[in-house]
């Protein structure tokens, strides 16, 4: 009797241990286990958009109505990443509708054949996915590639902006010309993901205090990066031209109120550029945050956190809600 006692007690701590076993030496399984425990962790829900004749995949929260009071808040993830790279953002908003997608050509969604896919078309895709989501107006986030991006979306579509957050967004001339911008100014891609020692690199770049990164989802990072390429040196081609001066001259179209925020310490976006995005915009709030790279939500969370709390939570005159 105490044998088969035993046996029963053992059996489900075995299967956990052989499952995870199993999952260390399976990448992509460790990586979508990763994925969906942490979306979990912070109330987040995956699931897919139809968008005309694309899938959306996204990551949301308080779909149901949860968020009284504040519009639905968009995040746009940055070049290479993909939707979970909001996660921690996410999770800064406790109280309000999130949604993160995949954009197209990258994480789960793939690029359509035969567009072209600069910025003009991305903020139509954007526009696209805000009508199926059936949204009339939001807050609009994004972070690098994806900051810029919400700047150009912002411009087009004034009445749709309540307000816009930017962290570490890309698209004006530096004042300051870092060595991630002379390398890229080359034609080079310095995020170009080949090996794990590419994505060590890459992660040492970006991060002022690089997470631990478990040697399994190492590896299913730089496979699926691999099995994108094609399509983000795409992307790349198309966008270059715009995220590296195409929003100049251009940001006194911004009309919603704005908080613009920078690492102290960031490699790739230079934080020189959050006073050309700060004197530019004219409803903004400039924030450069001590001891953080260009991901500043990982690097510093508590300051990130803060910041936008008090920006999204300010009282909101009903004449912001078109931009005005």
């Amino acid at each position: 009797m105490r044998r088969k006692i035993l046996v029963a007690l053992l059996a489900p701590i075995v299967a956990i241990v052989v499952g995870l076993v199993a999952l260390w030496n399976w990448p992509a399984g460790f990586e979508w286990t990763v994925r969906r425990l942490s979306g979990l962790a912070f109330g987040l829900s995956t699931t897919s958009i139809v968008v005309g004749e694309q899938n959306w995949p996204v990551m949301e929260r308080g779909a149901d109505g949860s968020s009284p009071g504040l519009p639905p808040l968009l995040l746009l993830h940055g070049f290479g990443t993909s939707k979970e790279a909001m996660t921690l953002l996410a999770a800064m908003r406790p109280g309000q509708r999130v949604i993160a997608p995949d954009l197209p050509g990258f994480g789960d969604h793939p690029l359509p054949d035969g567009v072209t896919p600069d910025v003009a078309w991305y903020v139509e895709q954007v526009d696209l996915l805000r009508a199926a989501l059936g949204i009339e107006h939001m807050d609009l986030g994004g972070t690098s590639m994806g900051g810029a991006l919400a700047t150009a979306y912002a411009i087009a579509h004034p009445e749709r902006v309540d307000r816009l957050v930017l962290l570490a967004p890309a698209g004006v001339t530096p004042p300051v010309l870092n060595d991630f911008m002379k390398l890229a100014d080359t034609g080079a891609n310095p995020l170009d993901i080949q090996s794990r020692d590419d994505l060590v690199r890459i992660m040492g770049l970006v991060f002022e205090h690089p997470p631990p990164v478990p040697e399994p989802l190492m590896r299913a990072m730089v496979d699926r990066a691999q099995r994108l390429r094609p399509s983000t040196l795409r992307i790349l081609a198309a966008l270059r031209p715009f995220l590296t001066g195409g929003l100049d001259g251009q940001l006194g179209g911004v009309l919603a109120p704005t908080l613009v925020l920078y690492g102290a310490e960031d490699r790739v976006t230079d934080p020189s550029m959050a006073h050309v995005f700060g004197d530019g915009i004219r409803l903004s709030t400039v924030v450069v945050v001590p001891d953080a790279g260009h991901v500043p939500f990982s690097d510093a969370p508590e300051a990130v956190r803060d910041a936008m709390q008090s920006f999204l939570d300010a009282p909101r005159p009903a004449a912001n809600r078109r931009g005005l």
